[in-house]
């Protein structure tokens, strides 16, 4: 019953309004009016959004296929307990060592 109700009320978020100085183009617009689409059955998918012109555009060489080889091979990408595990280890660590783990990886 709930989840009936909840089906006919207006979504929560509104579209975005933007400053009066700016001029988002047609493609912004597409791709905001589909993300934000209340029925997901219509709402665009992640794999969409990827392909889409907007989020395309100016792309680095090389980008768009390193997108396409990430969604297209699950070995890249980390399991949930991994995650979870990492943030686990993450939180053991003694502030000096990530301190210094940092540094390192700046180079400072």
């Amino acid at each position: 019953m709930l989840a009936a109700s909840l089906q006919t009320h207006s979504p929560v978020c509104t579209y975005p309004q933007f400053p009066p100085n700016v001029d988002p183009s047609p493609e912004l617009q597409d791709l905001l009016d589909r993300i934000l689409t209340r029925d997901p059955a219509r709402r665009i998918t992640i794999a969409e959004i990827f392909e889409h012109p907007w989020f395309c555009k100016d792309l680095p060489p090389g980008v768009r296929e390193m997108n396409t080889n990430m969604r297209n091979h699950s070995s890249g990408f980390q399991t949930e307990e991994e995650i979870i595990g990492l943030l686990r280890e993450a939180e053991n660590l003694p502030l000096r060592s990530l301190d210094g783990q940092i540094d390192d990886a700046l180079g400072h």
